[in-house]
């Protein structure tokens, strides 16, 4: 379910960062560093991909209720 959710999400980079940090259990400031940001920049990223993450995942809750 997961990653399906990943998949569904329109802003790949915000997938990949959820994916690395959190089911590859990658540590934030290696994953910073791999991507060439400050890690505080990474840290927004994850808040917006959450919500993004957040969104697709009601969205798909609501499909799958019909």
């Amino acid at each position: 379910d997961v990653l399906r959710i990943l998949f569904r999400m329109k802003n790949k980079r915000y997938a990949y960062v959820l994916q690395q940090l959190i089911l590859h259990d990658l540590e934030p400031e290696e994953l910073a560093k791999a991507m060439n940001i400050t890690t505080a920049n990474l840290y927004n990223i994850k808040r917006r991909a959450m919500a993004e993450f957040t969104e697709v995942a009601r969205q798909d809750v609501m499909y799958y209720e019909r």
